[in-house]
């Protein structure tokens, strides 16, 4: 990390720096970073592409402006380089339904009434704002045109079709895109186009949505972003919710438009064809080729869907060869998935870590770390609040425990994954199960959650006990 979102944020603030954290931006260039100050956190990020940092500052304040939940911008370096913004927390609402579903409810009803709240939100963003934006900062396209969908196709072909060696006729499958970008081309496009609007990029705080990662915006049509979001791979929504949602983002955004639904249904499946096109190509390169595990084991969801698509809607137009290529899909294997039980307790209670079939998995003892409740501020919290996951945040002592720890999970995360193990268990142990070891199970949830394709479970085994202890005191 550079100097310069320090200085922005001591500048800003009129108060020093306590702790950096990175954190992972996953594909892209960007630097981010959580910078801990006295009561306060925030997230810097550090970018040298200039164009792309002020189409995230200008959108987000005009977003703002007409009360959308996006993060505040707090300051911006003038060189362009670096800006700070809101902390909206760790919490996805990917993280929220892999934490919470299970095989008898895939998808729970906590977790559907997120996402139809987000369906809700995107038509003003899409609509009410999409009217009122400056698309001249848009970061590489202003508008969503053929040329944009022909290289989503072709990065399909490039990145997926030739890295599994499947063999096409090139000319064929070239117009047979062509043709289709013609079809994509007539869907009406005077609207925002988020672009990449799927549950990693819709962050939950308390039950209310905040949303992020709109940079690569454009004018463009309604259906793309719907399609991101209900067929996003990993999410692995059963098809009867996404009807059920897609119904609710219809109701919502014919308060601000008329919509012709049966066109808007023709080019919406359309749409579903293009965005899981493109994402296979992103999985074929950070996957097949960059060898990232998360990327690799969301090929055959993504397989699923496109499958699935075609079974229950064709293609909106003759296409033989790509045709071909959805017909040679073989049946996915339904594999059950590894599910990490992560368990927070104290040392001070007799040690009941749950065991499970094969034989456990780790045991973690956080008492060696700074414990926030020996000072008084901090004595009567648990590892669930901001004051205290500040509090250990800014201890370089827990970050390097927490980098240790997560090192050693990952590798049996990985082996139980290749050996089609289902369950794995990884316990905390700090004095009072209360906050250095609900802290790091929560953190570790959070990480596996945003790398690897598993379900995590967290349960915090003292939970009762300091529940009642905080209530009884406040």
């Amino acid at each position: 990390m550079s100097d310069k979102a320090t200085r922005l944020y001591e500048q800003h603030f009129k108060e020093a720096v306590r702790a950096v954290i990175k954190i992972d931006s996953h594909g892209s260039t960007r630097r981010i970073y959580r910078l801990v100050g006295s009561g306060r956190t925030v997230i810097a990020v550090e970018n040298d592409d200039f164009k792309e940092n002020r189409a995230f500052i200008t959108f987000s304040k005009q977003f703002r402006s007409l009360h959308l939940p996006v993060p505040e911008i707090y300051a911006e370096d003038p060189d362009g380089a670096a800006y700070l913004q809101e902390d909206l927390g760790d919490r996805t609402l990917f993280d929220m339904l892999s934490s919470l579903r299970t095989a008898d409810d895939p998808f729970p009803a906590k977790v559907e009434a997120c996402y139809s709240e987000a369906l809700k939100i995107l038509p003003r963003f899409q609509i009410e704002a999409g009217r009122k934006l400056d698309y001249s900062v848009c970061h590489k396209h202003s508008s969503f045109s053929s040329e944009m969908m022909l290289n989503d196709m072709h990065y399909f072909r490039d990145e997926y079709l030739r890295r599994v060696n499947w063999q096409f006729d090139q000319e064929a499958l070239n117009k047979e895109f062509g043709r289709f970008a013609e079809l994509l081309k007539s869907a009406d496009s005077n609207f925002f186009m988020y672009r990449d609007f799927q549950s990693r990029n819709i962050m939950v705080q308390e039950g209310r949505l905040s949303f992020i990662d709109y940079q690569g915006g454009c004018r463009g049509p309604l259906q793309y972003d719907v399609a991101s979001l209900l067929y996003q791979a990993a999410a692995r929504i059963p098809q009867t919710f996404r009807n059920k949602l897609l119904e609710v983002y219809l109701s919502a955004a014919g308060a601000y438009l008329k919509l012709d639904r049966d066109l808007f249904l023709k080019h919406f499946s359309a749409f579903v064809y293009l965005r899981i096109m493109q994402v296979l190509g992103t999985y074929g390169l950070r996957g097949l080729h960059d060898r990232k595990p998360y990327f690799v084991e969301s090929i055959k969801y993504a397989l699923k869907n496109l499958s699935e698509l075609y079974q229950q809607d064709g293609l909106p137009l003759p296409m033989p060869e790509f045709e071909r290529f959805i017909q040679s899909i073989p049946a996915i294997e339904e594999v059950p998935r590894l599910k990490v039980k992560i368990y927070s307790f104290s040392y001070k209670q007799e040690p009941s870590v749950p065991y499970n079939q094969h034989g456990g998995g780790y045991v973690f003892d956080c008492r060696c770390l700074p414990n926030p409740g020996r000072e008084e501020a901090y004595k009567f919290k648990s590892g669930l609040e901001k004051s205290v996951v500040e509090y250990l945040e800014a201890k370089g002592e827990v970050q390097q425990f927490f980098d240790t720890v997560s090192e050693l999970v990952e590798q049996a995360v990985q082996a139980y994954m290749t050996r089609k193990f289902t369950e794995l268990s990884v316990a905390f142990g700090c004095t009072g199960g209360q906050h250095r070891s609900v802290y790091l199970s929560e953190k570790l949830s959070r990480h596996l959650s945003q790398h690897y394709d598993v379900d995590v479970e967290v349960s915090h085994l003292n939970r009762i006990n300091w529940l009642r202890k905080l209530t009884a005191e406040t």
